[in-house]
């Protein structure tokens, strides 16, 4: 399990829903929760192995 801060460009409503679609589809998150922070979603993200923890990373 490890946890992953986003930080978006954009903030508004229609960037936010999209971003959070998205981090919904890839496989590897188990949560995506939008934070009122220094970043905007933190996530949880699991596998077996860190290389696909690394392509979330990515994304």
């Amino acid at each position: 399990m490890t946890l992953v801060e986003a930080r978006l460009n954009d903030t508004r409503k229609a960037a936010l829903e999209a971003f959070d679609k998205a981090a919904h589809a890839l496989p590897e998150v188990e949560q995506a929760h939008m934070i009122a922070s220094n970043y905007n979603y933190l996530l949880r993200c699991a596998a077996r192995t860190s290389p696909p923890i690394g392509k979330c990373w990515a994304r």
